[in-house]
């Protein structure tokens, strides 16, 4: 493998539209971070703190940050890069801070097989986050900037899964994401439905058609007329 050779599910982590996230992302937590450092008496004062720092442009990098926030700036950087800059960066990141979602799941791209590495990312993001957050935050995952390396890794490591013909294991963890965020702002029901096809679950996969109801788009009416061939075929045998 050369060293420009990613873990190739459709080059998610190259993927421009992708970058553009991450850098809102970086961003986001950085004024996560500033307005938890402020002791405000009033949303009015929180409104008038974010205007004036949005006319400021940039947010300044972190004062006094922890090598976790070290470490995560580096995976912001790396997610924007490409090739063997990414993997050092993902190398750089992991030293800092050993349990590390992102920094597994970057490094999983540059391995032929890169499902000890996911694995590795979803445990350190269960770790992290602890099972008392995963109990009251259930549901809000992915509104919760903390919780977004795990969600990556954990969604990667179920289309690996699936890319590799373990369907059950892939419907397993993809059911997961969208308990944890039922809004599913990463697009599991896409994955998960083409799984339930597969997997001849096509009840499955018309009761999460009917969920989303998304009759609007084209990837769930290009999904509709999957699951019509798929019925189609299975009544000829």
């Amino acid at each position: 493998m050369t060293d420009n050779d990613i873990f190739d599910h459709e080059n998610i982590f190259e993927d421009d539209f992708l970058s553009s996230k991450m850098s809102l992302e970086n961003e986001l937590s950085k004024v996560t971070q500033l307005l938890q450092e402020k002791d405000f008496d009033s949303i009015e004062e929180v409104n008038e703190f974010l205007n004036n720092h949005l006319k400021g442009g940039s947010t300044p990098p972190r004062k006094n940050s922890s090598n976790k926030e070290q470490a995560q700036d580096l995976l912001y950087e790396a997610f924007e890069a490409t090739g063997m800059k990414r993997k050092k960066l993902a190398e750089k990141a992991l030293t800092l801070y050993p349990n590390s979602p992102d920094a597994n799941n970057i490094l999983a791209e540059f391995e032929e097989d890169p499902e000890e590495l996911l694995v590795m990312g979803m445990r350190a993001g269960e770790q992290e986050l602890g099972k008392k957050y995963f109990k009251e935050n259930k549901g809000y995952f992915w509104g919760l900037i903390e919780t977004r390396p795990y969600m990556r890794v954990k969604f990667n490591y179920a289309s690996f899964l699936q890319d590799v013909g373990r369907e059950e294991g892939a419907i397993f963890h993809y059911k997961e994401l969208i308990e944890l965020n039922p809004s599913d702002n990463q697009g599991v029901r896409f994955e998960l439905f083409v799984a339930y096809v597969e997997e001849e679950m096509l009840e499955e996969a018309k009761g999460l058609l009917e969920e989303y109801n998304e009759s609007h788009t084209t990837r769930d009416n290009f999904n509709r007329v999957l699951s019509n061939f798929y019925k189609m075929a299975l009544r000829k045998r």
